[in-house]
């Protein structure tokens, strides 16, 4: 716990994240034994709540024929059907346990690969626990307390639902840590934004790869900008070989990847040895194909079963990621499970004479829309000018609705590009059965 001061009031509770983290930085040295008592005694736990107060789960037991005391471990969980983002948007209630009020959870927004708004309960413990295995990470990735960093994620007033489209940078009051608004981030601002990381003299970059293979591209074009760091910590998105290399020339350091989502039932980490640990402290990781289990080095989709989140437990829950389990030992010692994550994972960009946009995956909700309003979303653009929005209505669209997703997508794009809607009975998927949440024609480039 070295070095940490002020480190808790950037997370959910300090008292819960001061015991999470000391947790967690015990757990990751577990023998496979010790793992594999933990997961069983969580999950035996969850599956019990669940059917004492979730009514989906109850009646998937029931109808099954399953008692509770029978899920007692990895093995036994193949009893239990698969749930997806489907079913938990069209059941939302459903899957809520009676007794969500107790843990007083938070909701958060996604939509991901699907493109449908989904909403999930999320526990205070469980944000809490999932702060402290990305503070876990910045450790494995070299970051130390009170080191200085930077971030350059989400647009500054993303989470209030108002964009902020003149500050473009903030730093917190020990003078530690800047924030750089990623939604400022265009050809008129690289300079200014390189100017700044070189006065602040950051240790580490916590960022998405998109945006900063926008900045390494510029400092490479523009080498008497020099901005040396110990690590770029780079998640959200898949990070490609030529990304690290590009990082490495750069900013003469390595990239660290991590992987979760936010429903919170699977987290993976990359250890010193670039390799990606599957942490076992949130929950079971399954990798299934046709409804089994994979075997090392057979890619399958990413499942995930979360311990920790009481108020809306999700069992089985597929992910719409795929994966494959490596058969190897690392160099670290860790004995968490190494996982290579196939496919892509890229961020969803949009590219306007003004700028770089990410289009944050629970944009729909945030501008209050449900699934109830919008089955699906894809942005589709072709044109620096140009962005045409792609609906699927759901029933209780109305026509006021349009001025509000009008209104709210030209609010968060700063007013930089014409913005039309295009209303359809359904957004198909691409050959790879992935669904394509924004599809950009523009390339990323400001030269």
């Amino acid at each position: 716990m070295k070095n940490l001061y002020d480190l808790y009031s950037y997370c959910s509770s300090r008292i819960r994240f001061r015991k999470n983290y000391s947790f967690v930085l015990k757990s990751q040295w577990f023998s496979r034994e010790e793992i594999e008592r933990y997961q069983n005694n969580r999950l035996s736990g969850i599956v019990k709540h669940a059917y004492k107060t979730v009514p989906y789960y109850r009646k998937i037991l029931e109808e099954n024929k399953i008692d509770p005391k029978q899920i007692q471990s990895l093995a036994d969980l193949s009893l239990l059907p698969i749930t997806n983002k489907t079913l938990v948007k069209e059941n939302f209630d459903d899957f809520k346990s009676s007794d969500y009020k107790i843990f007083n959870p938070i909701i958060h927004n996604t939509s991901g690969s699907t493109g449908k708004p989904l909403k999930i309960l999320i526990d205070r413990q469980v944000e809490s626990l999932g702060d402290a295995l990305v503070w876990r990470h910045y450790n494995w990735s070299g970051y130390i307390a009170p080191e200085k960093i930077a971030y350059l994620r989400m647009p500054f007033g993303y989470r209030k639902g108002l964009i902020d489209s003149k500050t473009l940078y903030s730093l917190d009051r020990t003078k530690q840590i800047m924030k750089i608004n990623s939604a400022l981030l265009n050809k008129n601002t690289l300079k200014e934004i390189s100017e700044l990381l070189i006065k602040f003299g950051p240790s580490h970059i916590i960022t998405y790869p998109s945006l900063i293979t926008v900045l390494g591209k510029f400092l490479k074009e523009n080498r008497k900008f020099k901005i040396r760091l110990e690590s770029v910590i780079a998640g959200g998105e898949k990070l490609y070989p030529f990304q690290r290399e590009l990082i490495k020339d750069v900013f003469e350091c390595p990239a660290f990847d991590y992987y979760g989502q936010w429903e919170y039932v699977v987290f993976g980490s990359e250890c010193e040895h670039h390799n990606l640990h599957v942490n076992h402290e949130l929950g079971i990781t399954e990798i299934i194909k046709e409804g089994k289990q994979c075997k090392p080095g057979e890619t399958g989709e990413i499942v995930g079963t979360g311990f920790n989140n009481y108020s809306m437990p999700l069992i089985r829950y597929a992910t719409g990621d795929y994966a494959f389990l490596k058969n190897e030992f690392c160099r670290c010692n860790r004995q968490m499970p190494i996982i290579e994550i196939v496919g892509s994972r890229e961020k969803d960009l949009i590219i306007t004479k003004s700028g770089i946009f990410i289009m944050m995956s629970g944009l729909p909700l945030q501008l209050g829309l449900d699934y109830n309003k919008i089955k699906q979303i894809q942005f589709y653009q072709d044109s620096k000018e140009n962005l045409i929005v792609r609906i699927v209505r759901g029933n209780n669209f109305i026509d006021s609705d349009i001025q509000t997703i009008q209104n709210g997508i030209k609010d968060y794009l700063l007013n930089s590009i014409n913005i039309s809607l295009e209303f359809v009975t359904d957004i198909p998927r691409t050959n790879s059965g992935k669904y394509k949440y924004v599809d950009s024609k523009i390339p990323v480039d400001f030269s």
